[in-house]
């Protein structure tokens, strides 16, 4: 029997963690339309910028074709396309107004392993963009400079 954490706000659902992580719901949004809701939310709100900045990244690579996000508004979870059935493995951008504990000025990147071994590393939000890749490098292969030569 799985045992289930306490439920997480994913959007406008619950995202309960599993103790062999992933979360049992994502529900992919259009890259434009979280684009649109992050430059308003950061022109008020500076301490998401740097969620912002990952977003800016993914579309400006042209990466938004293998990558399916969700959002939690505090937080940008990724992951790659298909989605399929949960639950999913996925990346998450924490920002410092997140649910889960990010100092003030740093950001936290994690995988919530489906095989029991998290991976978070928390860094200054001067260094999200390269971390948020460092992760899709390293979890599912997805390179920022492999779309420059498609």
């Amino acid at each position: 029997m799985t045992h289930l954490e306490p439920a997480r706000e994913v959007g406008a659902t619950f995202a309960p963690v599993s103790s062999t992580g992933g979360s049992a719901y994502f529900s992919p949004r259009d890259w434009s339309d979280v684009h649109a809701q992050y430059v308003d939310l950061a022109a008020g709100w500076p301490k998401l910028r740097h969620l912002l900045d990952v977003v800016e990244s993914v579309l400006e690579v042209g990466a938004d074709t293998d990558l399916a996000v969700d959002t939690s508004l505090r937080d940008l979870l990724i992951r790659p396309l298909p989605v399929g059935d949960g639950p999913y493995d996925l990346v998450a951008v924490r920002s410092p107004v997140s649910t889960v504990r990010v100092a003030d000025g740093h950001v936290v990147v994690e995988h919530p392993s489906r095989t029991g071994y998290d991976d978070r590393i928390e860094r200054p939000v001067a260094d999200t963009v390269p971390l948020f890749w460092r992760f899709m490098i390293e979890k599912y292969g997805i390179d920022p400079a492999a779309y420059a030569t498609r």
